[in-house]
């Protein structure tokens, strides 16, 4: 005989379970889906009479590009408010505005006593996102900042330098500038702090890599038609963006051209900032599996990248960069050796393509390096006069600091632009630390540059970690150690951009020190212990 299931009513099952019977909660739930309909629906009519009643005004009050502008930006808002809205969609406007829009160009055309610049603004508003999510949401931490206390030493040195000088700063009228100069370096390195807390996780932190390496091969591209049409496509946006113009880029010409600003202050700044960007693209080119489909197109794609950051270094026509590129080679070889081969098989090729963005450009800088008694010669130039050469300014400049050897004049008291300018432009930002803040604040920018970059090149030597880790630590360290490097051929810390770099980059290196698991190598001399140590004891050392 066989067992047959009872047919058991829905409607009875519900009801024995303590809820409604079928029926009704089939009815409830599309109540409950008809009054979310409804809602939705009331959403949308308010929103539009609300945009209605905004574009009429906007349309009978306000200029038509500036409105047009507003709900253009409105839109892509909406369209991309989930990416925007989020810690690193905020983190990636951040980085858009340091990279894309020129700093000391444009302001926001707000009424304020002082000049606020998209950058800044951006800053702010993430900063204080920060502070209130760190407040409130139990979910949002602060992380271990890794290179935290070479910056707060940085910072130290320069606020002793203020200390010990404020009388005579105080008697010369300059201690309201040199105040405004520390806060200005807090301001500017504040931006490792904000960076670092947003990079929580690997990533996020591939993310930013990439992206600053495709700004870069924009930037460099960019360059390149600034070079032949004479077009700033990054000043022009700040047009279209309807931000207030503060000061145009003054033309400088040079080996038959114009040389290109792109979205830097000079065009040395510019060229630095290709020299910072190039050790990545060269990193994602062996590592990313992003925007390709493929390894090879991968490898294809920031291949590229780098030859366009290339192109766009020559069209600046500096033979600082030249300089600066030829150390960081140097040093990534010391750093990797295994990189020899590939950057002969494959940097110079890709060297020689983008020297046909400006072949005559490469060829006067090279013959101007072989003649080097005219390129000594241009060094000692206008002694004493704005625009004199860098070995000209070296001796009175050193003289000048060694009156106030310690701690210098003052952080912030030379003024070297305006009306109120009381020093000439020395192209050289550690003799300019050294005569404003002493020997320490030279040692501060030793600290909070190679310090980083030992602790970087350690990290990348580790046998406990991934590849792709270790990678990006070597090209940190040499990122870091040649923009240290640049400092002796540039007032780099005037240039904001390359110090809002400057500063990713460490939170970058700081994100690896901190969160990614590693092992220090065992030095020589650690080795040769262990191994005295097991003769002695008869057993087998451990390898390093």
């Amino acid at each position: 005989m066989t067992d047959v299931e009872p047919r058991i009513d829905p409607a009875e099952a519900s009801a024995a379970d303590g809820g409604p019977p079928g029926p009704a909660r089939r009815s409830d739930r599309l109540d409950r889906r008809r009054r979310a309909a409804r809602a939705e629906i009331a959403r949308v009519w308010a929103s539009a009479v609300i945009l209605t009643a905004v574009c009429l005004v906007a349309a009978l009050y306000l200029p038509g590009q500036l409105v047009g502008a507003v709900l253009a930006l409105l839109s892509i808002v909406v369209v991309l408010r989930k990416a925007i809205f989020g810690w690193t969609g905020l983190l990636m406007i951040l980085l858009a505005v340091i990279m894309f829009l020129p700093v000391r160009r444009y302001k926001l055309p707000i009424p304020l006593p002082f000049a606020l610049e998209p950058y800044r603004a951006v800053l702010v508003v993430v900063a204080l996102g920060i502070i209130i999510s760190l407040l409130v949401d139990p979910r949002f931490r602060w992380r271990r900042s890794g290179f935290g206390g070479a910056i707060g030493f940085f910072l130290a040195t320069l606020t002793a330098s203020l200390a010990v000088n404020t009388g005579e700063l105080a008697d010369q009228g300059l201690l309201n500038t040199s105040l405004g100069g520390l806060l200005n370096y807090v301001f500017l390195f504040g931006v490792f702090f904000i960076v670092r807390v947003l990079l929580r996780s690997e990533e996020i932190v591939q993310r930013v890599v990439m992206f600053l390496a495709a700004a870069g091969g924009i930037i460099g591209l960019g360059a390149v038609v600034e070079r032949y049409l004479g077009f700033n496509v990054f000043m022009a946006l700040g047009g279209w963006l309807q931000l207030q113009r503060m000061a145009d880029p003054s033309e400088l010409v040079r080996s038959g051209g114009a040389r290109a600003f792109g979205s830097a202050q000079h065009p040395i700044a510019l060229s630095v900032l290709f020299c910072m960007l190039l050790p990545l693209a060269i990193y994602l080119a062996r590592h990313a599996t992003k925007p390709m489909r493929t390894a090879s197109g991968c490898r294809i794609f920031w291949l590229a990248t780098a030859m366009a950051m290339l192109a766009g270094l020559i069209c600046t026509v500096s033979r600082t960069s030249f300089v600066i590129l030829g150390v960081m080679v140097v040093l990534g070889i010391m750093v990797r050796p295994r990189i020899f081969r590939p950057l002969v098989l494959i940097g110079l090729p890709l060297a020689a393509v983008a020297a046909l963005a400006a072949p005559r450009v490469v060829l006067g800088i090279f013959r101007e390096f072989l003649d080097t008694d005219e390129l000594i010669a241009s060094q000692y130039a206008s002694a004493g006069w704005t625009g004199s050469g860098r070995l000209a300014d070296l001796g009175p400049g050193i003289e000048e600091a060694l009156r106030s050897p310690f701690f210098g004049i003052g952080v912030g008291s030379r003024i070297v632009v305006g009306p109120e300018a009381n020093a000439f432009i020395l192209d050289d930002q550690l003799l300019n630390t050294f005569i404003e803040s002493g020997f320490l604040g030279l040692l501060g920018v030793v600290v909070l540059l190679a310090y980083p970059a030992v602790r970087l090149w350690r990290f990348s030597h580790s046998p406990t970690t991934p590849d792709r880790w270790t990678d990006l630590g070597a090209a940190l360290s040499v990122i870091l150690l040649g923009y240290l490097v640049a400092l002796f051929f540039f007032d780099g810390f005037g240039f904001l951009q390359t110090v809002l770099v400057a500063s990713i980059m460490l939170a970058i290196g700081g994100f690896l020190i901190t969160e990614i698991p590693w092992t220090k190598r065992p030095s020589v001399a650690t080795l040769i212990r262990a191994r005295e140590r097991a003769e002695r004891t008869g057993k087998a050392p451990v390898s390093g």
